[in-house]
């Protein structure tokens, strides 16, 4: 079949009424015409809206019974019955007529019914992209922030380290195999610690990082380390106090207190005028 004799079949197909022969036509053409295949498309969909524009009624109980009932009476009549006048031919056309007429409303109904469920099947189905893209954008906002982040932290490694006068001082703790270095740029205001041999905490425990001054302890990042080693950069930019000093505490989840409930496990005072 050619474009425009797929075309005259689509709306059929689109209602469920196209034979076994036509089906496998327009499908074997579709598959392979994008222009056909546009106008199914839009076939299905006004399909779909006529469904809608239908109210749908419950059957009566045992209509498809007595439909059929009916249905072979009217045919055993019509093969049964001697020839009959005409008001009696008028009679019994009416009830064929009237016996066809029930029969393409059942049909009517079955076929809104039909549609309808395709509709639930749209509907369910953008529902089901709706959510999917909504879990897309949330995990793709939490890679970028996660970038944004190591992005940062990538910045201020690069300060320190490029920085000609770059200082450091270590971090001494009560626990021999534990060591950290703290590592700063005092013209940029941003430094790191550095850590090895940092025990792993129990669950709900989280190392907190703070900086002191002659006033108060200023927390900054939490962080945990699962083989001892840790990495954690921090920019004290907005202290409009001097730091005096530079410690580690082991605090509840999620940290942040405003002082160290359980006292310092790494602690290191700079020296007057860093």
């Amino acid at each position: 079949m050619d474009c425009q004799q797929i075309i005259d079949l689509l709306d059929a197909y689109a209602l469920g009424a196209s034979d076994s022969v036509e089906i496998d036509s327009i499908e074997r053409h579709v598959a392979d015409c994008v222009r056909c295949w546009e106008e199914l498309s839009k076939a299905q969909q006004t399909t779909a809206l006529i469904g809608l524009s239908v109210t749908i009624e419950e059957a009566p109980a045992r209509l498809e019974e007595r439909i059929m009932a009916a249905a072979r009476r009217e045919v055993a009549g019509i093969h049964t019955a001697p020839k009959a006048g005409f008001f009696q031919r008028w009679r019994l056309n009416w009830g064929v007529a009237a016996g066809g007429l029930a029969a393409v409303t059942a049909v009517a109904l079955f076929t809104s019914v039909q549609m309808q469920n395709q509709v639930a099947d749209l509907e369910d189905e953008n529902a089901a992209l709706e959510s999917q893209m909504r879990t897309t954008t949330s995990g793709l906002a939490q890679q970028l922030q996660e970038t944004d982040t190591q992005l940062v932290q990538q910045a201020i490694l690069f300060t320190v380290i490029s920085d000609d006068d770059t200082r450091e001082i270590e971090v001494t703790s009560d626990n021999g195999d534990a060591k950290a270095v703290y590592k700063w740029s005092p013209g940029s205001g941003v430094g790191y610690v550095e850590c090895d041999g940092m025990p792993n905490l129990q669950p709900g425990k989280v190392y907190q990082l703070w900086i002191t001054t002659s006033d108060e302890a200023v927390p900054l990042s939490t962080f945990q380390t699962s083989d001892g080693w840790c990495q954690v950069t921090m920019d004290l930019t907005f202290l409009e106090a001097r730091p005096t000093g530079i410690g580690v505490s082991v605090e509840d989840v999620p940290g942040g207190l405003v002082s160290p409930a359980g006292g310092w496990v790494m602690f290191a005072r700079f020296p007057r005028g860093e």
